[in-house]
Parts: structure tokens; sequence; C-alpha cells
């Protein structure tokens, strides 16, 4: 494996995302550009520092009119790693996040990552 080779394989998406960063209790919009088994890279408006844990609940704009409960899924997350989006007109911040745990509704799944 070279030093630029990836562990997992990505999936390129255009997914929106409600994100609290978890100590503070600051929400902020972002979109999720690609994601695998381990984790995800958002890009954002704001920087938060690696080590900070972030609540992610995916966000579908067409829907929240519509949303429950039951159609929510949230995501605790670990910001591994983040870097300034120089020549982005949409965000500020590229965010690397490892995904910990996944909750749909009233159960919990744990994940392996």
């Amino acid at each position: 494996m070279t030093a630029t080779a990836r562990m997992w394989e990505r999936s390129k998406c255009h997914v929106p995302v409600s994100i609290i960063e978890h100590q503070a209790h600051f929400a902020f919009q972002g979109m999720i550009y690609n994601v695998c088994d381990a984790g995800l890279y958002v890009e954002a408006g704001y920087r938060i520092q690696p080590s900070r844990n972030l609540i992610l609940r995916l966000s579908d704009e067409t829907m929240v009119g519509l949303r429950t409960l039951e159609t929510n899924v949230f995501y605790l997350g670990e910001v591994v790693w983040t870097r300034n989006l120089v020549h982005s007109l949409t965000a500020d911040y590229g965010l690397g996040i490892r995904l910990l745990v996944c909750e749909r509704k009233d159960t919990a799944c744990a994940s392996s990552f």
C-alpha cells in the first residue's frame, strides 16, 4: 500500500447534513461529499478542531415539513482532520469525520468504525 492509498473505498454523494458541535451545543449545516465504512467527508462554513465530537443528522430539505422522529437518523462522529478550502465557493472548511455511533428511532446501532 502506498502512502496515498486509502484504507476504505469512498462513495461519492451530495447529501445535506445538520451538525451539532456536541460540547458547545453549536449547530450548523454542511454537505457530505463522500462516505466510507469508517467515516465521511463534510464541507461546511465552520472550522471544528480535531478530536471534537459532532452529532450529525442526515437532512433532506425536500422533506423538512414531513419529517418525523421515525425518519431521523443520527450519527455521533469525531473530527479527525480539518482543512481550509481556499478555492471553494460553497464552504470554508473540509472536515474528515470518523463515525462512532448511529441511532435510528429508539434503537442504537453501534458501529465497528
